[in-house]
């Protein structure tokens, strides 16, 4: 089992600081993203072109997220 553990981590490829930033860039703009929706409460359309654009952009943040949480994962498993 150690041994799968230590392969995975050889094959996995190291995150950037680069794209560590980016992923936090991304979750603010999600974050902001999130309060334009709240106060778009009485304009439907707006709401509906907020919501629209956040699934947008959660689908760029999920292909962004993946390697950081992969390596936070990898990372997790050889402490045990």
């Amino acid at each position: 089992m150690q041994q799968a553990n230590i392969k995975a981590q050889a094959e996995t490829p190291r995150v950037t600081g680069e794209q560590r930033a980016l992923v936090t860039q991304q979750e603010e703009k999600l974050q902001q993203m999130a309060l334009e929706y709240e106060a778009a409460r009485a304009n439907p359309e707006q709401r509906e072109a907020v919501r629209a654009a956040m699934q947008q952009q959660l689908a760029i943040y999920s292909e962004t997220v993946l390697p950081v949480a992969m390596e936070k994962m990898a990372a997790a498993q050889s402490t045990n």
